[in-house]
């Protein structure tokens, strides 16, 4: 019985630290995700660099006619697909409570693995705009706030630039 005991007492010990060393590893883990987003935002507000990468991501990116221009050169998401990331985008908006816009969902899709050239991101543009009748650049700028912008932005220009 007591023999029981210590090992019970022991395998609760045992995890109960190996908890701790996993919580801890997370945690620094995400501050260090923290620490390099913020340090992405800090560089884009500190230098003059945020005109240089608005402009070449607005005119290849976001721009709903490049896709054209890319799949003469390579190849560019189907047009079902685009629509489909389309669609992921327009539904994130007052989709939460309370009318909140799901920030994490917009994220999500721009993350997605598909979306490997700004020809692909283009193609998404064009057909956010056939679909919704909205541009997407300008929905994305009045939707979000400037840090959550800039994080798309950073998705966008990291994963496919």
């Amino acid at each position: 019985m007591k023999r029981e005991l210590v090992y019970g007492i022991g395998l609760i010990g045992i995890l109960s630290l190996t908890g701790i060393i996993v919580g801890v590893q997370r945690k620094k883990s995400k501050e260090k995700k923290d620490q390099a987003f913020g340090k992405f935002i800090g560089d884009l507000e500190s230098s003059t660099e945020p005109e240089k990468i608005n402009e070449a991501v607005l005119n290849k990116a976001f721009n709903p006619t490049y896709w054209q221009e890319a799949s003469k050169t390579g190849s560019v998401i189907a047009e079902k697909v685009a629509i489909e990331i389309a669609k992921q985008i327009a539904s994130a908006w007052n989709a939460g409570s309370f009318w909140d816009d799901l920030e994490e969902e917009v994220y999500r899709a721009f993350e997605d693995h598909r979306l490997k050239t700004f020809g692909d991101v283009s193609r998404v543009s064009h057909a956010y705009k056939s679909k919704m009748n909205k541009d997407l650049w300008k929905h994305l700028s009045a939707k979000l706030s400037s840090e959550e912008f800039a994080r798309v932005k950073n998705i966008v220009i990291k994963k496919i630039g």
